[in-house]
């Protein structure tokens, strides 16, 4: 099964929720600071949860001006 992630990405903070199904326990959102030292942490995080690896995941951003570059 797939992983479908959305990430909101503001100056500081993305905003993280990931779908692994569609009920509300499938359902996790995770709030982290938007900067290099914490993106390692975003990948670990996800990984978690991925059930395939990341060849199975779908991650779907809203980027706001240049702050989703570093994420990306």
């Amino acid at each position: 099964m797939r992983l479908n992630v959305g990430i909101d990405v503001s100056k500081d903070l993305l905003d993280i929720c990931l779908l692994q199904s569609h009920t509300k326990s499938g359902r996790k959102h995770r709030r982290f600071a938007n900067s290099k030292r914490t993106h390692a942490d975003v990948i670990d995080w996800l990984e978690k949860y991925s059930p395939c690896g990341a060849a199975d995941t779908l991650i779907t951003m809203e980027s706001t001006g240049v702050y989703h570059e570093l994420i990306a």
